[in-house]
């Protein structure tokens, strides 16, 4: 499987509609190419979308859900990049879509 622009958009979209239904409330991040083709319009191939996000377990379970639905592999929104995250990030350093 591989994200284009257009997947990551509508994955992104279908993912907040959901945790929005499940009432749930988080923050994600999207960094690495993902979020590249997202902020710069750039054309984009990749097999996942690295993130930043709280409310895991929340989070998670719907992503799973979705990648059942759609026969995406199971992480294809993850956390992998937490081991990165700068403790000196402030919310006015991220762009919101």
């Amino acid at each position: 499987m591989l994200f284009t622009r257009e997947i990551v958009q509508a994955a992104l979209a279908d993912l907040v509609e959901r945790l929005l239904e499940r009432d749930a409330t988080t923050t994600i991040r999207i960094v690495g190419g993902a979020a590249m083709a997202l902020v710069y319009d750039r054309e984009l191939l990749t097999r996942d979308i690295d993130a930043f996000y709280g409310s895991a377990a929340e989070v998670d379970a719907t992503v799973a859900e979705m990648a059942a639905q759609r026969n995406w592999p199971p992480d294809w929104l993850n956390g992998k990049v937490r081991m990165y995250a700068s403790p000196f990030d402030d919310a006015a350093d991220w762009e919101t879509l």
